[in-house]
């Protein structure tokens, strides 16, 4: 947390979170009286290369050609519950022999923590 978010009561903190998601409130253009400009705030955001997973330079686990589907995953419990629930998917599908040649890893994302990584090549 930096100073300012510290010096705010959690009632402030509140208003203002309720504040700037409405677009409605937050996006109105303002008259000034007397004066020549009107007021209209935007927020701009951009990605952050280190967030992205397919960015191999981060995240070289993501191999280039392949498929993959990620899930949270912050514990060893709900690892293996998530690679249990794939493996039901899977067979399923009729498919649980492909199963055996998918991939399952952990990944740290850097802002989010631990996903859960079942990653297959695709043909080239």
């Amino acid at each position: 947390m930096n100073e300012l978010e510290e010096s705010l009561s959690p009632s402030m903190k509140q208003k203002l979170l309720d504040l700037f998601s409405e677009q409605q409130t937050f996006s109105k253009t303002r008259d000034i009286d007397k004066a020549s400009v009107k007021l209209r705030f935007r927020i701009m955001t951009g990605v952050k290369t280190e967030a992205n997973i397919l960015n191999s330079n981060q995240y070289p686990q993501i191999s280039d050609n392949s498929l993959n589907f990620t899930v949270p995953c912050h514990s060893d419990t709900e690892q293996s519950q998530q690679h249990d629930k794939m493996k039901v998917a899977f067979e399923q599908m009729g498919c649980s022999d492909m199963f055996a040649q998918v991939k399952a890893f952990i990944l740290q994302h850097h802002f989010n923590g631990k996903f859960l990584v079942f990653q297959t090549n695709l043909p080239s």
